[in-house]
């Protein structure tokens, strides 16, 4: 296994559109609804492993049929779930994402069986000969922010592993408290500028990063979406812009689509200037449609994003 990906596996409930006036009417009329399979972890295993990356996705879901639909799909799309643990006394995390006309979305997120996620919950077997190691929507991990984070990075490392992480929006407002352990044995760390500005306390993204280079990361990559990307290493430090002319309809999952092709192409060697560059145009191109399945829909290769976009 190439790239094994820990974290949220949650079945979504899109909706659009839902405006901010919602609550001032007795009922709104839907344009689409749709009940998809989701969640941070989720969405970069599929990802990578329509991209041809070796993957496995390790997840906690309900004994319920929102669980068998995420299994089931992620098996359908070549993800080893050796990983995937089902827990009887749980049910599925479920997402209810309301889209607005002009793409954005909001979540009302119930946590489930993710909650339950631990770091033991990883095979033994899915170690040996693994790559990289990622864990997505920390800080909605309560089996594993914090120490117990930390630890199976270290874990990693030992091993020779390389690792990254990527965050979600700390509903407790400790954030840094939260990752900071982990920051010591990360080598890409990848939040959206919002979640780096909550963290740092800083708003700019120089400033971010002077901030989180104490840590030894190998870089930092600041999702900023429409504003495209900021990537900062020991080297050098750049923005890249959004792909332009894209007409969004759902935003959902973009933010994971733009890990899971940078991930992947730092898996086959490219520099952090490459893969940001593969990273923004498929991230941007993923919200022509509703859903976060739209981002690997027909991708082969990173050579079949380059041709395309």
């Amino acid at each position: 296994m190439e790239l094994l990906c820990v974290g949220l596996a949650v079945c979504d409930i899109l909706a659009k559109p839902v405006e901010q006036d919602l609550f001032e009417r007795d009922t709104s009329i839907l344009q689409d609804l749709q009940y998809l399979p989701g969640g941070d972890a989720y969405n970069v295993a599929v990802c990578a492993a329509s991209l041809g990356i070796h993957t496995g996705l390790c997840a906690r879901i309900g004994n319920d049929p929102a669980g068998n639909l995420l299994r089931e799909s992620a098996v359908r799309k070549g993800v080893d779930c050796s990983g995937i643990r089902v827990d009887p006394t749980a049910s599925t995390a479920t997402s209810l994402v309301m889209v607005e006309s002009g793409g954005e979305r909001h979540f009302l997120y119930s946590p489930g069986a993710n909650n339950l996620l631990k770091a033991e919950d990883i095979p033994e077997e899915a170690w040996k000969g693994l790559r990289h190691l990622h864990v997505s929507s920390a800080m909605l991990l309560r089996g594993l922010d914090g120490e117990g984070l930390a630890r199976l990075f270290a874990e990693a490392h030992r091993r020779g592993i390389t690792t990254s992480m990527d965050v979600a929006y700390d509903p407790d407002g400790l954030w840094l408290a939260k990752i900071e352990q982990a920051l010591h044995h990360t080598d890409w760390f990848l939040p959206s500028l919002t979640e780096a500005q909550q963290i740092t306390g800083e708003q700019d993204p120089e400033e971010i990063a002077k901030r989180l280079s104490i840590y030894p990361l190998k870089a930092l990559v600041i999702k900023m979406s429409s504003a495209g990307c900021y990537v900062w290493n020991r080297l050098e430090a750049f923005q890249l812009p959004a792909v332009q002319n894209i007409k969004v309809v759902d935003t959902t999952g973009a933010g994971d689509c733009f890990v899971s092709i940078y991930l992947a192409a730092k898996l086959r060697g490219l520099s952090d200037r490459e893969a940001a560059s593969y990273a923004s145009a498929g991230a941007g191109c993923s919200t022509q449609q509703m859903g976060a399945g739209y981002c690997f829909a027909g991708w082969n290769s990173l050579e079949e994003i380059r041709m395309r976009y």
